[in-house]
């Protein structure tokens, strides 16, 4: 906001949800604590949208800063998959709520903090690790630009949990500090137990980081 002198909101959505489902607007878009912790929110439900977290095996309810699955409703959600209704029936249940796949928790305001995609969770020695925590701690780092957290086959923990980052040349970085770095800031087991540095993370056409590429790229560098 201060390098481009302009106000910021953002939104969160999905095609399947009719668009929009979530907004954090301009006024929290706020540096100053105690709400600058909103900024790693998506925001609030739009008007006439429901969202709650659910366990993703049983489908319960889950508390205020529980991680599950984000479930929405809306009266403009899609009808279904053309032609395909297992692929719909996978998403859309007999309450009419849509289950985006987005692991996320709410805060007491209401406000959604999404934490990745469930098909990206990491599971290590029988423990869930969620990049996208993990790689919010990691943006934070002096000397490191961008990271991506992704879990390699290991025979001990099932999934060794490992980060590629991209140094900004600000300050040498060794793998071991980044590993420290963590865990002053996180559980252990959340923590990467390999750190690769690369010039550049694959992504996509639109900027994304294709977690595939970087799974490939530190199984070969690892191995």
């Amino acid at each position: 906001m201060a390098r481009l002198g302009c106000s910021f909101t953002q939104m969160y959505g999905s095609t399947e949800a009719g668009g929009i489902i979530t907004g954090l607007p301009i006024a929290d878009h706020v540096i100053d604590r105690p709400k600058s912790s909103r900024l790693r929110s998506a925001g609030r439900p739009m008007p006439g949208i429901a969202v709650k977290v659910v366990e993703p095996a049983s489908g319960a309810d889950l508390e205020t800063g529980e991680i599950g699955e984000l479930v929405v409703r809306t009266p403009w959600v899609m009808q279904g998959y053309w032609h395909d209704k297992e692929a719909t029936d996978h998403v859309i249940d007999e309450d009419g709520w849509l289950h985006t796949h987005d692991a996320a928790h709410l805060d007491a305001d209401g406000y959604v903090y999404i934490s990745g995609r469930f098909d990206d969770v990491i599971i290590s020695g029988g423990e869930n690790v969620h990049p996208g925590e993990v790689e919010e701690v990691l943006a934070t780092l002096p000397g490191l630009a961008s990271a991506s957290l992704v879990g390699i086959p290991d025979r001990h923990w099932g999934e060794m949990v490992a980060a590629a980052v991209v140094a900004n040349g600000d300050q040498p970085l060794t793998e071991q500090q980044v590993i420290d770095y963590c865990r002053e800031r996180l559980a252990g087991y959340k923590c990467p137990r390999r750190v690769v540095f690369v010039d550049e993370l694959p992504r996509n056409v639109t900027g994304k980081i294709v977690r595939r590429g970087v799974r490939d790229l530190l199984i070969s560098a690892i191995d």
